[in-house]
């Protein structure tokens, strides 16, 4: 991702129940610890390093949601990264998935960053499975 652009990187959050002891350090502190942040690293033994094939995706973003339009950034085969808008008169059945996905799912499009409403988008396997 940092080829992209060189002030992001791939990071994620994860919801969880924070301990009353974080919570009262928090309110404290003024910090706010309500997610967990992470980065992925991944082991292999492969020589060509590669987060999944190359027409799955992972969503590194929330719903980007503007007037008439739903994006979501999405990172694929060896960090490559996407900005995927759909316009909603583009929503279809084929591509409805888009609207439910959310960050840490993976999904499965063609490198398009348009999708039309012939185009297929669906969640492969959902974050919170």
């Amino acid at each position: 991702m940092l080829a992209a652009n060189d002030r992001d990187w791939c990071h994620f959050y994860i919801d969880w129940k924070c301990p009353e002891y974080l919570s009262e350090l928090d309110r404290l502190s003024g910090m706010n610890h309500k997610h967990l942040k992470m980065s992925y690293f991944v082991f292999t033994r492969e020589s060509r390093v590669t987060s999944h094939e190359s027409r799955k995706w992972r969503v590194v973003s929330s719903p980007l949601v503007s007037k008439g339009k739903r994006e979501l950034m999405l990172c694929g085969e060896n960090g490559k990264l996407m900005k995927a808008a759909r316009l909603d008169r583009d929503a279809s059945d084929k591509n409805a998935d888009l609207a439910r996905a959310k960050r840490g799912d993976i999904v499965r499009c063609g490198y398009k960053k348009r999708i039309s409403m012939d185009d297929s988008l669906s969640i492969e396997i959902p974050w919170d499975r």
